[in-house]
């Protein structure tokens, strides 16, 4: 006996499938095999139309990507020049920064639809910077600092790097903007930096008493900060003035 005979006579009527069913359900598919059938043949420019449109934007689409395949590896290969010429050891003359500049400057130029595009700004701003060029870094830097996305963690970074660059070109305002920004900021990790900063300013540009209380916020929250025996020893030299 098998499973639908166990079940009881009524059970299996129930699944049984009579021919009159059956000849409905080959019409009814039939109706729609039809309709389609008839819809393909009056539409058949149209869908060839389509087919083609559709095929061109297939050859397109991996044209493009092909394309800026290359170009990403082209672009990678050229910034991986400039950036070596850049990090160079050549002894007391250091890297070549006028020759990593001009690789770059190439790079940004040659490949700028390359990912790695985005980066070049900051990498010729430093290198302006270590040319004393600060003008032309600071420019840079903002415009690196103006591509970046607000959550990016570089913006922190290029703060301080703009605060430095304003710093040594004797702006100490330009330079204190830069670190206040910073020194309020979500960044822990540069925070402490840019409080150190802020009072080294502070304390040269003859305000002795926002570095003191910079100095003071710098000590009680970064007790484990490399910076710290230098913090206390400003703090201590601007108490005893």
């Amino acid at each position: 006996m098998n499973y639908l005979e166990k079940r009881g006579p009524q059970y299996m009527a129930k699944e049984k499938v009579t021919r009159k069913e059956l000849l409905k359900g080959t019409d009814e598919f039939m109706s729609i095999a039809g309709r389609v059938a008839v819809y393909l043949k009056e539409h058949s420019r149209q869908l060839q139309y389509a087919g083609l449109g559709v095929l061109v934007l297939v050859v397109l689409y991996l044209a493009i990507n092909t394309f800026l395949g290359y170009i990403n590896k082209k672009g990678q290969k050229a910034y991986n020049a400039a950036y070596y010429a850049l990090m160079e050891d050549k002894g007391d003359e250091g890297p070549d920064y006028m020759k990593a500049s001009a690789l770059f400057e190439t790079a940004k130029k040659e490949y700028k639809y390359a990912k790695v595009s985005d980066l070049i700004p900051a990498q010729l701003a430093y290198g302006k910077y270590r040319q004393k060029e600060y003008d032309q870094a600071i420019d840079l830097y903002e415009e690196f600092l103006e591509g970046l996305p607000d959550q990016s963690p570089y913006r922190s970074l290029t703060k301080l790097a703009l605060g430095t660059c304003h710093e040594e070109k004797g702006d100490a305002q330009g330079a204190i903007i830069f670190y206040e920004s910073v020194s309020v900021g979500p960044d822990a990790y540069l925070r402490d930096i840019a409080l150190f900063s802020l009072a080294r300013v502070y304390r040269l540009s003859g305000q002795p008493q926002k570095a003191e209380g910079v100095l003071r916020q710098f000590i009680e929250d970064y007790q484990q900060s490399p910076y710290l025996p230098l913090a206390e020893a400003l703090l201590h030299d601007l108490s005893s003035i």
